[in-house]
This record gives C-alpha cells, structure tokens and sequence, in this order.
C-alpha cells in the first residue's frame, strides 16, 4: 500500500507542495489500484511499487496545476498515456498531437541541416515527433521542468539520427540527396476527405550558418602512379603502387534555387587530381544512390532528383499564428491512414519493425555495418566499384552483406520507469537504420541539441557571410 511519504514526495517533485487530505486520499487510493493491478498480472511487489509511482506520477503530470510549476507551454499535448523513455507502441501514428509536432519543426530541421545536409519530412516529422513527445512525458513525470525536459528529449534524438545511415553517408560522401516533403492540411473535400498539399522546408539557415556538420565528405581518394601511357604502374604482385598522395573529392556546392527542395540545389564541386578537375565520384554517387529500403529489398527512390513544382516553405510557418500560418497534416487524418488505423495496419510507419507480445516494436537489424559498409548505392554483397578520378587517383567502394533475416527474440519494453530501455530509432525522412545496426542503450546524453531553441519560440536565423566549407554563396 501507498504510503503517506510516497505520495507527498509525488506532489513536492512535481507540484512544489504536500498533497491536502483529500488529494492523498485520492492518489493513495489511485497507488493503490495500480499496485494491485500489477500484482495481479505477476509483477513482483518491488515491480508493482515502481509501477504504481508511475501511474500516478503520470496522471500528476497531466494536471494543469504541474503544468504550470514545470513551465509547460500551452501548445504541449500529451499524447498517450505511456511514458517509458524508448517505449513505442505499433499504433503509435494514431496518437500524435499535430501541435507538438508543429512546434517541433524548427529543431527538427536544424538537426537534419547539421546531420544529414537536408531538411525534415513527413516520416521524420512524425517518427522524431512521437519519440520527442514521450521523452518530455516521461521527464515531466520525474519532476523535470519542460525546459530541461525539451532539451533531454531532443539531445537523445540528435543522438539517435547521428547513429542512422543517413548520417554515416553523409559523413562519408559530404551529401545524401534532398529531403523529404511534409503534408498540408488544405481543409476537406465533398466527402469530408482530407485535402493535402506537399511542401519542402527551407534548408535551415542556422544550420547553414553553423557549416552544417562538415565541409564535405571524408572518404578519400589515393593516388596512385602512372606510366607514360596513363595507365597504373604495378608491382610484381600486381598490386597498384601508391604515391602516398591522398585527397577528398566529395565535396559539393549549396547553389540557392527555389526549384530545389530546400531552396538549394545541390552541385558536384570537382576535384583537382593535377590533371583537370573531375566529377566522376559524385556523377557515380549521384546516379546510384537511394533512399533506404533498397538494401532491405524495397528499392529506394534517387534522392537527388528535384521534383517538379517543389514549393518551399518556413517551418516558423507552422507555429506563426498570422496570415502566413500553415497546418501540417498527419498520416492519421488523410483517408489512407484512416483506412490503415481502421484496419489495425500499421506496417508503412513501422517498416522494418517488429511487434513484441506487448505491443510495443522491436528493431530488426539489417545486418549491414553503414559506418565501413558504401550502403545505398545499389553494391551487390563484396562488390567492389572502383572510381577512377583521373590523374592517378581512386575511390575503392565496397559492397556490405547481404541483409539478415535475424529477428531478435521478444522482449519486455516497459511501461514502467522512465529510461533505461534498450530499442533503436531510425532515421528520418527515409526511415534508415543504424551504424551497424546494434541495438542503442538510451541514456541522457548530450549533443548539440537545444542549439537554436530559446525558450522554445520558434526563432528565423540568418546565415552571416558566405559558408566557403559548403560553397554555399
């Protein structure tokens, strides 16, 4: 049973007060019933404890009253009633608060600029947007302010992006492509239907400004010698003699084109190999490369292919309350996500997922290592693709294995406690995997997250001079 001293401790994290009679007898009473409930479906007494305090502490840090203490914005919905940091349930894109993620926008796409050289989509909108909600829940309910709570919430998301292929690529070659479009809502037609409308959003100019991660790819080209002829000069074991000369092509050039995704259209800078400048490295990377699903089988789309009519768009748009406000839609409310929720189908938000005995997913690996392995350019398992810059210089590629059918054995993902669980997230707009595909133990780290977020105003940075790193001009 609930103890006075549990209860009050309850209402001091997160009210700044003891609880009056008549509270303590109402969420003793709601300890309590939990307690039992949990004990009933075999919890451990210990296990029934940590489960009740969270109960209530959820529903404490529900009321408009700890809102107020913690500092909770008015736009911040919660949006189920789980808050276990990592937890997430199949029908999680039923639950999602189109306000939080309206909010989230701006942060979301600065962390996209900086990690990935693109902007936010629909799917990562929604993915990150979910992820982000839980997590503040979760730490409201432990006595957190939103301030601290925001800014824990989105440092594990920058953290999990880091670990996705998107961003092992774009480390590697300097550019993964465009991003993705969001949803407009557009109002209904005859039939009540929703009406949407896609647009990009601008690349974020802070990011831009902050030099977005990296000046270009690290992978690098070696040079090696050659004969009068041009051609490569070998050894008695006909092995290729290196110069010791090295470089790194892949770098490219942000040229502003409001026809581009982002409001930048991404050109190839060549690399200088002494003989002329070549392109060859970004032609091939440009031509091959795809989103992700295709190394699951899927097939992914060429993401650097601009699409006509693109319209590019704010995300300070989203939250501007004036003439030029927009409303994001979400997968939910347009009539293929009615019918899929309708039906209990969830499969196109959880691609590459599995369902535990609790509802709750379960990342199943690729078994593809895309910090060493040239993921997304269609290599076939130990392909190699030698680029040859010109002038001596070559770019080995190496295809990965191929894609496990592994599926990790069921596990309990918790509703209990806030933290400590081990799951993974994907990627974003593309819904990628991760360096190497390991399961990620979710602690509290930092990164660079908050960057650009004041008191969680939606905020318009300008870039200040040229960004030489990007040839952005």
């Amino acid at each position: 049973m609930a103890t006075s001293a549990a209860i009050q401790e309850i209402g001091q994290s997160l009210l700044d007060r003891d609880f009056g009679a008549d509270g303590l007898a109402y969420w003793s009473s709601e300890y309590d019933k939990a307690q039992a409930d949990a004990i009933a479906a075999g919890s451990t007494p210990e296990q029934a404890a940590k489960i009740a305090d969270t109960a209530v502490r959820r529903n404490v840090a529900r009321s408009s009253e700890a809102k107020g203490v913690a500092g909770v914005p008015d736009w911040f919905q919660h949006q189920d009633t789980d808050v276990a940091l990592g937890v997430r349930s199949k029908d999680w894109a039923s639950k999602l608060k189109t306000s939080n993620l309206e909010n989230y926008l701006d942060h979301q796409n600065y962390s996209y600029g900086m990690l990935q050289g693109n902007t936010v989509g629909q799917e990562g909108s929604e993915w990150w947007g979910y992820q982000t909600t839980q997590d503040i829940q979760s730490h409201l309910a432990q006595g957190k302010s939103f301030e601290d709570a925001y800014k824990l919430a989105t440092d594990q998301v920058t953290s999990d992006i880091s670990a996705n292929t998107g961003h092992q690529n774009y480390k590697k070659f300097g550019t993964i492509g465009y991003g993705n479009p969001l949803e407009i809502n557009m109002g209904v037609d005859g039939d009540g239907d929703l009406i949407t409308e896609e647009r990009y959003l601008n690349l974020h100019s802070k990011a831009i400004a902050d030099g977005m991660g990296l000046g270009g790819g690290s992978k690098t080209a070696t040079q090696y010698e050659l004969d009068d002829d041009g051609n490569f000069k070998l050894d008695d074991d006909g092995n290729k003699i290196a110069t010791g000369a090295t470089g790194n092509p892949y770098q490219w050039s942000y040229v502003p084109d409001d026809s581009a995704p982002g409001g930048y259209r991404i050109e190839a800078v060549g690399f200088d190999t002494g003989a002329g400048l070549s392109t060859v490295g970004h032609d091939f990377h440009m031509a091959n490369y795809e989103r992700d699903g295709a190394f699951r089988g899927g097939g992914g789309a060429n993401p650097f292919t601009i699409p006509t009519g693109v319209q590019n768009v704010d995300a300070t748009q989203f939250t501007s309350g004036g003439a030029d406000k927009l409303d994001l839609a979400t997968w939910a409310e347009t009539p293929a996500g009615k019918l899929a929720i309708e039906a209990g189908n969830f499969d196109i938000k959880n691609k590459w997922f599995g369902t535990g005995a609790d509802g709750n997913l379960q990342f199943v690996p690729d078994g593809i290592d895309h910090s060493t392995t040239d993921s997304n350019l269609g290599l076939a398992e130990g392909q190699m693709e030698e680029i040859n810059w010109g002038g001596g210089y070559v770019t080995n590629l190496s295809g990965g294995p191929s894609p496990t059918k592994f599926v990790p054995p069921a596990q309990t993902m918790g509703g209990a406690g806030g933290g400590g669980n081990t799951i993974i997230n994907l990627e974003t707009g593309n819904k990628s995997t991760t360096a190497a595909d390991k399961l990620i133990k979710r602690d509290e780290r930092t990164a660079y997250s908050g960057a650009g977020r004041k008191g969680f105003s939606t905020m318009k940075y300008k870039p200040t001079g040229n960004i030489s790193t990007l040839g952005i001009v």
